[in-house]
């Protein structure tokens, strides 16, 4: 969350995370230009809370994610779906 993907809410909402549910800015307030809101002081800070852990996700969309975006895991799971095609 807060990387890799967002949701916007119908009043224009910015959020890393649905169930933080916590904007990062409005769309409407920035001409609809959402580079302002995903790169603003207010989600970087979002950011680091998430990286610290303050916050946990049952989400299990957001954890595939996740997972995609970080290349250890990444490399882990294409090497076994590899091995499991070839066997």
């Amino acid at each position: 969350s807060g990387l890799a993907s967002c949701q916007i809410s119908p009043d224009g909402d910015v959020w890393s995370c649905c169930v933080r549910a916590k904007s990062l800015g409005n769309l409407r307030y920035t001409n609809y230009k959402f580079r302002k809101v995903w790169y603003s002081k207010k989600a970087k800070k979002d950011r680091r809370s998430i990286h610290h852990k303050e916050c946990w996700c049952p989400l299990a969309n957001a954890s595939y994610t996740n997972m995609l975006m970080n290349i250890p895991t990444l490399m882990r799971v294409s090497y076994r779906s590899f091995i499991k095609w070839w066997s």
